[in-house]
């Protein structure tokens, strides 16, 4: 079952699944084919991208657009409407007329129709809205100096002020100091035998094999810490309201 509708709600979730496990997969399988001095096409053995459709059908380029996106709207500038390029705001412009000529044309046909005649106007007409842009530039500098200054003088920081979510029991788990060292030798262990799992595979594993009563311990820590993002994220709600209203 495909995991694109939960990483479009968390994009940091998918990028974390292509880096730490997609990827680390491609290096062990090339470590393994020098090693064995096979004579083996990579692309071919392990197509990455084929590999990573078959999980998730949102390319990872667009998943890491849209952590981007949701990274902005989180900052204090967030809101503002992004300065129009002079291209945009030609193809803005002549857009509807286009559209009445041609009412079957696609979005495709248009921006490719609209793309020539930019490319067509001399510079003299690019120029127009080249001023535009320019204007645009300066109102969008002028919008956001004024909210960082409010930011500043209020001591005000959403980003970086923001509750950090709650960690899960797993995680818990892996974050256990009182507990790694153990862990690591008997990973060391695992790699002596012949055994290839690497650390983000050899945690899982561990994690299963714990009997409920051990897994209590990392419950609770989870329980707690969800309290706290709860009672932080009131706070934080409270203290930015005002911003957070402004953004809707």
């Amino acid at each position: 079952m495909s995991n694109t509708r939960e990483f479009r709600k968390n994009p940091t979730h998918g990028l974390k699944m292509y880096s730490q496990f997609f990827l680390p997969m491609k290096n062990f399988l090339e470590g393994q084919i020098a090693k064995l001095n096979l004579d083996v096409d990579i692309d071919q053995l392990y197509p990455i991208n084929d590999a990573w459709e078959y999980f998730c059908t949102e390319p990872i380029a667009n998943i890491n657009r849209r952590k981007n996106r949701m990274k902005r709207k989180e900052a204090p500038d967030g809101h503002l409407k992004r300065p129009k390029s002079a291209f945009m705001w030609f193809i803005s412009e002549n857009r509807v007329d286009f559209m009445k000529k041609n009412p079957k044309a696609g979005l495709t046909d248009v921006t490719k129709e609209l793309s020539k005649q930019w490319n067509a106007l001399s510079i003299d007409e690019k120029s127009i809205y080249e001023k535009k842009y320019a204007d645009d530039k300066v109102r969008f500098a002028t919008e956001r100096q004024v909210i960082l200054d409010k930011v500043s003088e209020e001591n005000r920081d959403f980003k970086d002020s923001k509750p950090k979510k709650p960690f899960s029991s797993y995680v818990h788990f892996m974050k256990d100091e009182s507990i790694r060292e153990k862990l690591k030798t008997e990973h060391q262990k695992l790699i002596a035998e012949g055994i290839n799992k690497s650390w983000l595979q050899f945690i899982p594993m561990m994690w299963d094999k714990l009997i409920p009563k051990d897994k209590e311990k990392y419950e609770k820590l989870a329980e707690e810490d969800t309290k706290r993002f709860q009672k932080e994220m009131t706070e934080y709600n409270e203290k930015f309201k005002d911003h957070q209203e402004n953004e809707n």
